[in-house]
């Protein structure tokens, strides 16, 4: 018999609601939810823990949402707990990678993907 645990490749953390920017064919930041509906990052931090005790640690965690996952206020503890546990995924919009946050990713994040629209900078801003 299989253990459905055992098929499970990536968990996808939605923990963003907010996002910092209007894209033109992205309608959640009218929906943005607020911090106070957040579920904390000691949730959070229990949700990671839990999926330690039944995911191996060759799983991908990857941190997401509706928004921007870096708005997040306490995302780079959150980042550091799940690569401490997991391969780590991260998607973001990139506007608020700066070199302090550029080096955290590099040392716990394993793949990000960065949101790009189109082959120049005017149809990326035209868009997003």
């Amino acid at each position: 018999m299989i253990n459905l645990l055992d098929t499970i490749e990536i968990c996808d953390l939605g923990i963003a609601t907010r996002c910092n920017f209007q894209c033109k064919m992205c309608r959640s930041w009218q929906e943005s939810g607020c911090p106070e509906q957040e579920m904390s990052n000691a949730d959070w931090e229990d949700v990671i823990k839990q999926l330690h005790q039944l995911l191996p640690s060759d799983r991908k965690v990857i941190f997401s949402g509706s928004g921007e996952a870096l708005l997040r206020e306490g995302v780079e503890e959150l980042l550091c707990l799940a690569a401490s546990k997991f391969k780590v995924g991260l998607n973001s919009n990139g506007y608020l990678i700066d070199e302090p946050m550029a080096r955290l990713i590099a040392r716990n994040v394993e793949a990000i993907n960065i949101s790009l629209d189109g082959t120049t900078p005017q149809t990326h801003d035209y868009i997003r």
